[in-house]
């Protein structure tokens, strides 16, 4: 378990070197060429306002964290924000591996290890429904 602590501390702050450079060099021209750059400005009004929630599920979940990373850095979510729910969801992530994996031992590492991702999914899932169905059904 505590070969898991330099994870968490080292992959956020890692992710960080694609921040805005890639967007401003590559992506900005081509939405203002294609006259998107108006919208694209009201997308990241949004995703900085669910920001550190997009962080903390992404980094939970099976999805590629490099796209939420592009994503923060484009948007210019704050890099606190960013860094922060980063290590709070890889640290997490890890942890629920290591966790287990401390308390059962070797023989269902393969089965921890491939089904972690379906797992908090299936959760995150589960958890998002049962928002929506209080705030339709009360």
């Amino acid at each position: 378990m505590l070969s898991s602590a330099p994870s968490p501390r080292s992959s956020a702050p890692l992710s960080l070197s694609d921040w805005r450079f890639l967007f401003e060099q590559i992506a900005r021209p081509i939405l203002e060429i294609y006259g998107y750059a108006g919208k694209f400005d009201e997308f990241a009004l949004r995703y900085n306002a669910w920001g550190a929630w997009i962080v903390l599920i992404a980094g939970l979940t099976p999805s590629p964290f490099k796209i939420i990373t592009i994503a923060s850095g484009a948007t210019s979510l704050n890099l606190a924000t960013f860094v922060t729910f980063s290590i709070i969801a890889r640290g997490g992530r890890f942890y629920a591996v290591a966790g287990p994996l401390d308390l059962i031992g070797p023989p269902d590492t393969e089965f921890i290890e491939k089904r972690l991702g379906l797992v908090f999914t299936r959760g995150l899932a589960a958890l998002l429904g049962g928002f929506i169905a209080v705030r339709f059904l009360f």
